[in-house]
């Protein structure tokens, strides 16, 4: 078997996902409440209600409370690397995200909220989901889409290039629509279904933009990140660029987020 590379620092994982748990930033509590309302709301659509559910790499409670607000779930089941967080969930276990330690056959809905994309082997992890759910069981995921933050990622690399004459790995990896859905369809998923929401996030500058992303628990997470700093004189002329490339019909700055939803049934 064919040996899958690291490409994620799993501590920084659990580093970002506990910032963004404990964070107090507006903008973020409203995200992952909009995501996980627009989660729900598919759930909802089907009209069906789960005996046993389980939330793959659990990292706030907006999901969670909504699922239980809604009577969607009966009893419902998280695993997470933050053990702060589990410690006020009757039904956790605390791992990676990549593993899934329960029996097969074991839930009606398996559901992750902005999590799965950061996973080494995600084909690996799907299998894990699909044999832990029952016949007919849901798999339900929202992941950051291939789009996202297209034009910030472009200024890096044009200003890094500039200046270092070389380029360092800052963003993670991100599939398109068409991959991810044909991936799901691959591993044995039936009904695949793939959509996609658009945000624009509007900032003040870039600054402001890379503390959202930082706050929202979204920082470089990649094994072969530079540990630097991100020099002064890289952030002004990127911010500078940023600005003349976007703010010039608005009085902010905007970029576009991708939020793919998936849905499939074994």
């Amino acid at each position: 078997m064919k040996k899958v590379p690291n490409i994620f620092d799993k501590k920084k994982i659990r580093l970002n996902h506990y910032r963004s748990y404990l964070s107090e930033d507006n903008r973020v509590k409203k995200f992952f409440s909009l995501v996980s309302a627009n989660l729900v709301s598919k759930i909802s659509d089907l009209s069906l209600s789960f005996d046993k559910g389980l939330e793959i790499g659990t990292r706030n409670f907006f999901l969670r409370n909504l699922l239980i607000k809604e009577n969607i779930v009966k009893s419902l089941y998280h695993t997470s690397s933050n053990n702060k967080l589990l410690k006020k969930i009757t039904y956790s276990i605390e791992t990676n995200i990549d593993l899934i330690p329960f029996k097969d056959n074991s839930f009606n809905l398996c559901i992750s909220l902005l999590s799965l994309h950061t996973v080494d082997d995600l084909p690996g992890l799907l299998i894990q989901i699909k044999k832990c759910l029952k016949t007919g069981g849901v798999f339900l995921a929202a992941i950051p889409g291939g789009s996202s933050l297209n034009l910030l990622k472009k200024i890096f690399i044009e200003q890094e290039l500039i200046k270092y004459e070389k380029i360092h790995p800052r963003f993670i990896p991100m599939s398109d629509l068409k991959d991810i859905g044909s991936l799901i369809s691959k591993v044995g998923f039936k009904n695949t279904v793939v959509d996609k929401d658009l945000f624009i996030i509007k900032n003040k500058n870039t600054l402001e933009l890379m503390k959202d992303i930082r706050e929202s628990g979204e920082s470089n997470s990649l094994l072969n990140r530079s540990k630097n700093f991100i020099s002064k004189e890289l952030i002004y002329n990127i911010d500078r660029e940023y600005k003349y490339k976007v703010k010039k019909n608005h009085s902010m700055i905007e970029t576009e987020l991708e939020i793919f939803y998936l849905m499939a049934f074994k």
